[in-house]
């Protein structure tokens, strides 16, 4: 019994000393000009100075915990009320109990201790080694992180955790013969600790600091949730939230050994179950669950800063613009075009491709995503791909920094994970601060919605401050025409690799190669060749199957007027209310719109010099659009207008990569603008594709895949099974398009798609939006 009794305490001296642990796997970068010292200064300036610290003699924390524990597979849970107590003498004090009675007691005196369980009313006293430990408590408790037990690393790295930047610092301590290593993470911003990953005393832990409040002059961690890896199969998550705290009180009669009155002083109190639920949604997490594994991938849905592609260093210099208290993610450019009563004028563009992205319509706003599986054969191409993909040009780039979210391909249904992801980050509160360049103060600004809406910034800003009917009009027409149509989009890859199947397949073949044999074919190399080369074709490169989950932005009369009434602020007109309600608020929501699924075949056999890896990036990139054009044809609110290039011929810079297909039909419209500000469309007429002239977009289109162009060598005069069945055919076809190419080589194609449609009706900057 007196092993497991001294776990007991141990195991309660690693939260102590730990408040919770685990190693951090992301990488982080060193950051040379700060020290631990200066972070941990800034801790203390956070939470109300080192000197008023030094002045502590005693805290008294009452606290509850929720506590699910994992043991071989089976789940326990239990709900615990808690008193620890500590004085500059050296005395210690932790009760436990359950919501009826205590359960047990650890007491020190300041030279020896002891623990005590109630059930089976025995004491064991510490042996030397803990002795020893809690003399040293008392000195951790009260001096907090700069404790003589704690030994500090110099190197101090800063690294991304849950979206935000934390200087990191690396600290060992002894406890029980055996070393505690940690890392703690620091708001680069505020100072305050906010997570503390480690190892020691044979447990992984993971600890996430919450809910800071003012108690008696110091910033205080009210709610701290703990996710450990105990070995042996066991594994805890604890939720712990403080119902009382206090510095420098009165604590004689707490520092007891009656144990009644220790029970009496447990079940005072109350359990606050309602803020047990928070702190544990704020890491998505519930009551009575344990996640799978450790080591800071154990808390799903974390965004995840790796790489160096595109949206990486994006990623990273929003990060980095956070971190130095930038005030806008957007330039402040002032828009000063008018399109009041007229339709849009624009010049044809036929012979000045690279000025379309230049050209000035309304265009929906679009945020990306990918499910990422570290676990995913080739992961990394995919990852990275996904990263440098350019968004189209039909979309206001709407992307807030992360778009990585935690998963496994193998699952059938990401909604449950997506949406855990979107409420638990608040995206759609994200999406909404990015609209009105929130800044670091809560500021808010409308040069954004400005200059992707074509009003006079400066106009606007003063129709809405005099509260009048045309600021109310275009606040309206905004709404309407930009920010409600704002949507997020998460791709999810599942890439199959053909091996085992052309394993399968492949015997198969030898079965045919040997029956024939045996039949007495008059070439049986010719079978055997055959076999050979189908399983060279079937059996190498991937079957892809990437799903693509579309969201809304809702923003509906009552979002817009609780928003703008109840939470705008700006440097003229600064309310510290309105700013804390909206960093508090669940208002804006993202309503699910549908899914849709696209597949594709990867071949990478003698026909094609690409590599796999090429491929697949190919593959990433395309599914993008191509899904994106899937989209739009199965959901109506997600179809995007596109101006007309010109109306002679009716043309316009969408093609395969749009999913552009025969027969497709789109409605031709006239934007108009009444003299309040706000925009309405009016048909004036349908056109279709032209079979044609559907411009070949597609990524790397103009790299088709080598398997078209290059055919495999014949090793001798006798013919393969593919030549018997192909040449004839081939010959017909090869002698038949032979004049078309080279015609078709002389004349370069248009980088746009013609449409049918009723000539001299159309003009260039007529918006199209499809209707089938």
């Amino acid at each position: 019994m007196r092993p497991t009794i001294n776990k007991i305490a141990v195991a309660m001296l690693v939260v102590t000393f730990m408040q919770a642990t685990t190693v951090a796997q992301s990488k982080t970068q060193k950051n040379s000009k700060l020290t631990y010292q200066k972070v941990l200064d800034k801790y203390y300036a956070a939470i109300g100075g080192k000197e008023k610290l030094k002045k502590v003699n005693n805290k008294l924390m009452k606290f509850s915990s929720k506590i699910s524990t994992e043991v071989s597979g089976k789940t326990t849970k239990m709900t615990t009320k808690n008193i620890m107590a500590v004085n500059k003498d050296g005395k210690y004090l932790m009760l436990t109990g359950d919501e009826k009675d205590l359960l047990t007691k650890i007491y020190f005196d300041g030279e020896k201790g002891y623990t005590y369980l109630k059930a089976l009313n025995s004491k064991t006293n510490f042996d030397d080694n803990l002795n020893k430990i809690y003399k040293n408590l008392s000195s951790s408790m009260l001096n907090g992180l700069e404790a003589e037990s704690i030994q500090y690393l110099p190197k101090v790295t800063t690294d991304s955790l849950r979206g935000k930047q934390y200087h990191v610092i690396e600290s060992f301590t002894e406890a029980n013969n055996q070393i505690i290593k940690s890392k703690m993470y620091f708001d680069t911003k505020t100072g305050l600790l906010y997570a503390t990953f480690g190892t020691g005393a044979g447990t992984k832990t993971e600890s996430f600091h919450l809910d800071y409040k003012n108690i008696n002059g110091f910033l205080t961690s009210m709610n701290t949730i703990i996710v450990s890896d105990l070995g042996n199969g066991m594994k805890s998550i604890i939720s712990t939230v403080y119902e009382e705290y206090n510095y420098n009180g009165f604590l004689d009669s707490y520092f007891t050994e009656d144990i009644s009155v220790s029970s009496q002083q447990l079940n005072s109190i109350t359990v606050s179950n309602e803020r047990h639920q928070k702190g544990l949604a704020t890491l998505g997490l519930t009551s009575g669950t344990v996640p799978d594994k450790i080591d800071n991938i154990s808390i799903t849905n974390k965004p995840v800063v790796v790489g160096n592609s595109l949206r990486d260093i994006a990623y990273k210099e929003i990060l980095e613009s956070k971190k130095n208290d930038s005030t806008q993610l957007v330039s402040n450019n002032t828009n000063t075009i008018k399109s009041v009563g007229v339709k849009t004028k624009v010049k044809d563009l036929q012979d000045d491709y690279n000025s379309f992205e230049d050209l000035k319509y309304r265009r929906s706003s679009l945020y990306t995503m990918m499910i990422n599986d570290p676990g995913r054969e080739r992961n990394n191409i995919i990852r990275n791909a996904f990263g440098n993909t350019e968004l189209s040009t039909k979309f206001n780039d709407h992307n807030i920094g992360p778009y990585l979210i935690s998963g496994k391909e193998s699952e059938k249904d990401q909604v449950p994970r997506i949406e855990a992801y979107l409420n638990e980050n608040n995206v759609a509160k994200e999406l909404i601060a990015k609209w009105f360049n929130r800044d670091s103060n809560g500021n808010f600004n409308m040069d954004l919605v400005a200059e992707r809406g074509q009003y006079n910034a400066s106009d606007l800003n003063v129709q809405i401050a005099k509260n009048s009917k045309r600021g109310a009009a275009i606040l309206k027409d905004a709404g309407e025409e930009l920010i409600g149509n704002t949507f997020v989009i998460v791709y999810d890859y599942k890439y199959t690799n053909k091996e085992k199947t052309a394993k399968k397949r492949g015997g198969f073949l030898k079965a045919i190669s040997s029956i024939a044999s045996i039949a007495g074919a008059d070439d049986v190399s010719l079978i055997t060749d055959g076999v050979k080369m189908a399983s060279d074709v079937v059996g190498k490169g991937y079957f892809v199957r990437t799903t693509s989950y579309l969201y809304k932005l809702v923003w509906d009369d009552e979002t817009a007027n609780t928003f703008y009434t109840e939470m705008w602020v700006d440097k003229d007109n600064p309310d510290q209310s309105k700013k804390e309600a909206f960093e508090k608020s669940n208002l804006f929501k993202l309503k699910y719109v549908g899914s849709e699924i696209s597949r594709t075949n990867l071949q990478s056999t003698i026909f094609t010099s690409k590599s796999n890896d090429q491929l697949i990036e190919i593959a990433t990139t395309r599914a993008v659009d191509k899904n994106i054009g899937k989209l739009q044809r199965k959901f109506e609110e997600f179809r995007v207008k596109t101006p007309l290039l010109s109306g002679d011929p009716i043309s316009a810079k969408i093609g395969t990569k749009e999913g552009l297909e025969r027969g497709d039909k789109f409605e031709v419209l006239e934007q108009l603008v009444d003299e309040d500000g706000f925009t309405s469309y009016k048909r004036v007429g349908t056109i279709t594709v032209d079979p044609r002239n559907i411009w070949d977009n597609a990524y790397l289109a103009n790299e088709q895949e080598e398997a078209a162009e290059k055919k495999p060598e014949k090793k001798s005069n006798t013919k393969n099974m593919f030549s018997v069945f192909s040449s004839k055919k081939k010959d017909k076809k090869d002698k038949k398009n032979k004049k078309s190419k080279k015609e078709e080589e002389k004349v370069e194609k248009p980088n746009y798609t013609i449409f049918k449609g009723k000539k001299g009706k159309y003009a260039s900057g007529m918006l199209i939006r499809q209707i089938n």
